[in-house]
């Protein structure tokens, strides 16, 4: 993985009124400096866009123009946004002090008690209730204990970071790959089935899952593949780990981390009251059944339930999208139907204005006569392309000698940047979408794809390396190829 380099040497002097002191971060994108302000003596973070690109700029000046306008004790103010030497800057309060990550390795256990966890976060908490109550509401998509500061000063909690923020409009969805942090991002994050509030629920909920543990959730991207594969869902349960925690503690955590957006806490303030509900301990020996509990629906606990039942009007958004992305109008792949169980509840009421795509006739579909499931046929040979949006490379790409039985397919992986051919295997579901995963030499991470066929038979989507947790982790980009004529 190619990392950003200091674009600006200590001492740096920008536009006469700031002076660089150092390095406080930096990304794929752009990095973020110490400055101070020899005129006042007050320090910022001077946070400069690197990659000038028009995408990249027009994302920055959204993230810029999000946090001039919020005013919330927990959130960082913004300064000033200004242009230099064509390079475009965000400055903003420093927060000096350590992140919960630090914190919470220096505890005993690596990991916080309940009675630590709730007065650490309620602040932060309140903030993305804040935040959501915006019109329209944003989303801050990257609540991670790393991103949620304490002040060595004595003040509350603050949450920072927010490169990858936005605005929720209901009927649009988000094309962007990759803006997710492993463990702490739903699945609807990796793909483009798109994002709303309760995007932000699953990161405080993992975020909750963390500081009490002292181990993240496994990411959201291997339970789904274990799920679409008739697995067991990986995650472990919190209660096995910390035993004696309340149950309504124990239920919340465990809805905020559904795969499936609908089943999640309808708001924050509805999870941070569930927390802070008093209740029996869970007994260790009682562990929650997650796979079960995501398929079927079945919420535990009578408060869990009536809020379930008051979502039922926002099924048919969800697969309004769904759908949207299945016709083509965006080209990285989704969680196909075959997961439908885990990622939407059934529907109640059809969905006006929405056709299914017409399958070309040359894609004609192959039957699994035992279960009376159409898979779609892949070809034998793909050609094209995969780009590491890290490094900006782009590599071409082959998958050849595709066997397909059913949803399970398998066959060969030939990179121009990896040597030799490697081999893949993975599954296909009934609406076009598929899961794969690579492996590579020992030495090497394994890398996993996600993707869709579109109606003109081309395999396009998003991947990842995986590390030994199944974890996305390092390299990550997009991928696109074309079936080879015979």
């Amino acid at each position: 993985m190619q990392e950003v380099q200091m674009t600006l040497p200590v001492g740096t002097v920008i536009q006469d009124r700031y002076v660089v002191e150092g390095l406080l971060g930096q990304g794929g994108f752009g990095a973020v400096y110490l400055v101070r302000n020899p005129n006042s003596g007050r320090k910022a973070a001077l946070k400069e866009l690197v990659d000038q690109s028009k995408s990249e700029h027009d994302r920055f000046m959204v993230e810029c123009a999000l946090l001039e306008r919020l005013n919330h004790s927990a959130l960082p103010e913004v300064y000033e946004v200004f242009q230099d030497s064509h390079q475009t800057f965000l400055v903003m309060e420093y927060i000096e002090g350590p992140n919960l990550e630090i914190l919470r390795k220096q505890q005993p256990e690596r990991r916080y008690t309940l009675d630590d966890v709730l007065p650490l976060l309620s602040p932060v908490v309140e903030a993305v209730g804040y935040l959501h109550h915006q019109i329209p509401p944003i989303i801050h998509r990257d609540f991670k204990p790393s991103n949620i500061v304490v002040p060595t000063n004595g003040d509350k909690a603050v949450l920072v970071d927010f490169g990858i923020a936005k605005e929720y409009y209901d009927d649009a969805t988000t094309t962007a790959v990759r803006h997710c942090s492993p463990g702490y991002s739903g699945p609807e994050q990796y793909s483009s089935i798109g994002t709303d509030t309760r995007s932000d629920i699953y990161g405080i909920g993992a975020t909750c899952y963390t500081l009490l543990t002292g181990s993240p959730p496994i990411d959201a991207l291997h339970r789904t593949t274990n799920l679409a594969s008739k697995k067991k869902d990986p995650l472990l349960s919190l209660n096995e780990q910390v035993p004696g925690l309340p149950r309504t503690v124990v239920e919340a955590i465990q809805q905020a981390l559904a795969i499936n957006t609908e089943r999640r806490q309808k708001t924050v303030e509805e999870f941070w009251a569930q927390m802070h509900t008093a209740s029996p301990p869970m007994p260790a020996e009682a562990e929650v059944n997650t796979d079960e509990y995501l398929a079927s629906g079945a919420i535990p606990g009578p408060s869990i339930a009536r809020s379930q039942r008051k979502r039922g009007g926002q099924a048919a958004g969800s697969l309004r999208i769904l759908l949207f992305v299945v016709l083509g109008l965006v080209v990285l792949g989704g969680i196909g139907l075959s997961l439908q169980p885990y990622l939407f509840p059934r529907q109640t009421a059809p969905i006006a204005a929405t056709k299914k795509p017409t399958m070309p006739t040359k894609f004609l579909t192959a039957t699994n006569a035992a279960k009376g499931e159409a898979f779609t046929p892949l070809a034998v040979n793909y050609m094209g392309t995969l780009q590491d949006l890290m490094t900006n490379q782009k590599g071409n790409l082959q998958l050849v000698g595709i066997k397909q039985n059913g949803q399970v397919i398998q066959g060969d992986f030939v990179d121009s940047q990896i040597q030799g051919i490697q081999n893949f295997s993975g599954v296909l579901d009934t609406s076009k979408h598929l899961l794969f995963t690579v492996k590579l030499p020992a030495d090497q991470k394994p890398l996993f794809f996600e993707g869709t066929i579109r109606d003109d038979g081309n395999l396009v989507g998003n991947y990842c390396q995986l590390d030994q947790a199944s974890q996305c982790v390092g390299e990550y980009g997009i991928w696109s190829v074309t079936p080879v004529k015979k």
